[in-house]
């Protein structure tokens, strides 16, 4: 047995090293077609307009910005009809000065009264209202940049792009802008510090595009390559703009200090003070590395988790919330995992199995670009239950061909308590938009391996995925092969010991009608074995129609097929047993998502299905309501119904918001979570003002109360003060 494992790991390690090597080949084989092709003369990009006098950002586009540079009219619309002129004239111009990139947009629109300017929250969803996108690629190396958008009320979002489109918008940089909505339409401005993005002083043409949409219309135009298969991230699909030379970046070094309140009653008459200071210093060890580290870090701001209710027989799975993980999460990402075999997964970290802070001592991250190589380094210090616990990961991976990147990836660390991990793993990205004369091509390959105190066995992994993700055909497949002892401690591996085979066909047209938008059916695949070839789970859904109007509205109908055989009992919502068998049942499934156009939005989820022997019946019903930008309210109500070999539990699930928001900087946020699995009712308030970019005030107050049968008991309360600025050199 431990030989044919040893040849399982030579042979897939031997194939792995002969990719890599045939993909370095090919790349400085293509390097050097593009070289030929690219002397040929092109016509010059535009040069962007250095001013002197920095223009007022106020959201009004005063008289200086006719000095700037103008992107050429040859906006184009992605949608409804794609390469259309725009329904409506939209004017961007460009302008920097030493230290700043500034933005303004002129969004004309014959009919003014339309513009959708219904919120104002900070990284918000942005599809309710016109906003508008500048994409910039500060090192033209057609990979990374940044995202910074703005709706017609004013609310910003900012994104740091990595792996060519993908864009984590969870980055926060220190930026400003403004909107104001006029008779004539709207308009934006934007400053973004060259301080704030990585940038070369001395590259001098960025990557640039910009976008604009418009709510009335639901219709999205382009200045670069407006196509529906290219995202706006898609840096590589970006014009090119000159004149960012001699930039003045400063020091390159930020300081962040904070200090903290809280005050705390557990429920049985005991309150608690504490007060605690903690400090972050970011150093940009050159124009494209920067260094952060943190002391004594504290997540006192982040928003509560989402409740979840187990319904299945595997862990769930809750997204990082926590900014130092967040920002620049994207360099450590892995071969195109989401989930299992998961090599890094934040929420190890700091996070105990029951969702309970453990307190951090210290961290550093390093992140960037050295030339044609990405790299991602971390290591924390913690201190929880008694004992110290060290945990790293460390990330590179290499530009090759024209978009796409070869890496490897190592981690070491285990929360459990007397336990060693590490794992470490190569990976191939393959990414070209301009396959087959524009469209998108996609690859993944992976091979992973761990070291574990407390297994033994097979503990490798490997897989690769190909994907053709295009607005009219879409189609993807894959396949992985996880060890029975395959542990990344510090990562998401809840099912291990399988075969896992996927794929999906997908084909979407646009018929020539006043109503519908697009027509959409598909099916997908996903079966599951263990090492021996027996079957686990097997699922077929058949997406029967999805059907887009014009106006939003989706309605969707699905039909899924499904077969399970669990090898052991297990529990879900904490109250059935499932017995281990065999089980197979058909499901049925419809939604509605009601238009986003409008300040009162509705949707819902009605299913119906078999359920290992028995039923279930579930349904989500969901609303918003955006009274005006100052105030918006909405809930969810998931209610599930099953019925399985003699038992039978109902669940219901509640969530209700209710947001202020001042000012785009001044906003108390509101969430109210219920459930009668942990029969607890969930209170989190956020209140918080930024009154400049990098300084924020936070006063979050918390609460627990138990409801057994309408009997509501306080367990916790806590209001926590912290305030955060940012000092410059």
């Amino acid at each position: 047995m431990f030989s044919s494992r040893r040849h399982f790991l030579t042979t897939a390690w031997s194939t792995i090293a002969v990719g890599l090597l045939t993909a370095f080949a090919g790349a400085q084989l293509d390097q050097s077609e593009r070289e030929s092709i690219e002397t040929v003369p092109e016509a010059l990009p535009n040069s962007i307009y250095t001013v002197e006098t920095a223009p007022e950002i106020d959201g009004i586009l005063e008289e200086i910005w006719q000095y700037g540079t103008p992107l050429s009219e040859s906006f184009r619309q992605v949608n409804p009809d794609e390469g259309a002129p725009p329904t409506e004239r939209t004017e961007v111009y460009l302008m920097r000065d030493s230290k700043n990139f500034y933005v303004g947009f002129r969004c004309w629109d014959n009919d003014a009264a339309s513009i959708s300017a219904t919120q104002m929250k900070y990284d918000g969803d942005f599809d309710p209202d016109d906003n508008v996108t500048i994409v910039i690629d500060p090192f033209r190396d057609r990979r990374t940049g940044y995202v910074f958008q703005m709706t017609a009320g004013g609310a910003r979002k900012d994104g740091r792009i990595t792996n060519g489109d993908r864009v984590d918008f969870n980055w926060d940089g220190i930026w400003y802008g403004r909107t104001s909505v006029d008779g004539e339409g709207w308009t934006a401005e934007m400053v973004i510090p060259f301080q704030t993005i990585l940038a070369d002083p001395d590259v001098g043409e960025w990557g640039v595009n910009a976008q604009r949409f418009i709510r009335s219309k639901n219709e999205t135009i382009r200045w670069a390559t407006p196509r529906r298969d290219i995202r706006i991230s898609s840096v590589a699909n970006a014009d090119l703009v000159a004149g960012f030379g001699n930039l003045d970046i400063g020091s390159g070094i930020d300081l962040k200090p904070f200090v903290r309140a809280d005050i705390r009653d557990n429920g049985q008459n005991q309150t608690d003070f504490a007060s605690t200071a903690g400090l972050d210093l970011f150093w940009k060890l050159d124009p494209s590395l920067t260094l952060a580290l943190t002391i004594n870090n504290d997540f006192a701001e982040t928003e509560v988790d989402q409740r979840q209710i187990n319904f299945g027989r595997f862990p769930l799975f809750f997204p990082e919330k926590r900014d130092f993980f967040l920002e620049d999460a994207g360099f450590f990402n892995f071969g195109g995992i989401r989930r299992n075999p998961l090599p890094f997964y934040s929420r190890r970290i700091g996070i105990g199995p029951e969702g309970a802070e453990q307190g951090i001592l210290a961290g550093a991250r390093l992140t960037g670009k050295i030339e044609d190589l990405n790299v991602g380094f971390m290591n924390v210090q913690m201190k929880s239950n008694g004992f110290w616990k060290n945990y790293s990961v460390a990330r590179v991976f290499s530009d090759v061909l024209e978009e796409s990147t070869v890496g490897a990836i190592m981690t070491a660390g285990d929360p459990a308590e007397g336990e060693n991990n590490v794992v470490g793993g190569v990976d191939f990205n393959y990414k070209n938009t301009n396959f087959e004369g524009g469209r998108s091509l996609t690859a993944n390959a992976f091979a992973l391996i761990s070291d574990s105190s407390d297994q033994s066995g097979d503990s490798t992994a490997v897989g690769f995925k190909v994907g053709y993700p295009n607005d009219v055909i879409g189609w993807s497949g894959g396949f992985s092969r996880i060890g029975d002892a395959y542990n990344a401690a510090l990562g998401f591996n809840p099912r291990v010991g399988i075969y896992e085979y996927y794929g999906g066909w997908r084909y979407r047209w646009r018929p020539e009608d006043k109503f519908i938008r697009s027509i959409e059916t598909g099916l997908n695949g996903f079966l599951v074995t263990d090492l021996d070839s027996d079957l686990e789970s097997l699922d077929v859904e058949f997406e029967a129609l999805e059907i887009e109007t014009e106006d939003g509205t989706q309605i969707n109908l699905n039909y899924l097929r499904r077969r399970e055989v669990p090898l052991e009992p297990f529990t879900v919502a904490n109250a059935v047993t499932i017995a281990e068998g065999d089980y197979t049942w058909n499901a049925y499934e419809a939604s509605f998502q009601s238009s986003e156009a409008n300040p009162f939005t509705l949707n819902g989820n009605f299913g119906w299905s078999g359920y290992y022997g028995g039923t279930r019946l579930e349904w989500t019903f969901g609303s918003e309501w955006r009274i005006s930008p100052q105030f918006v309210i909405g809930g969810t109500f998931q209610y599930n119904d099953i019925e399985v070999q003699d038992q039978k539990v109902i669940t219901r699930q509640l969530t209700a918001i209710a947001d202020v928001y001042f000012t785009p900087d001044i906003s108390l946020q509101n969430y109210v979570q219920w459930d009668d699995v942990s029969n607890t009712v969930g209170i989190n308030s956020r209140f918080r003002w930024s009154p400049q970019p990098g300084t924020d005030l936070y006063i979050v107050f918390n609460q627990n109360v138990e409801s057994e049968d309408l009997d509501f008991t306080l367990t916790q309360s806590e209001l926590i003060t912290k305030f955060g600025w940012t000092i410059r050199f």
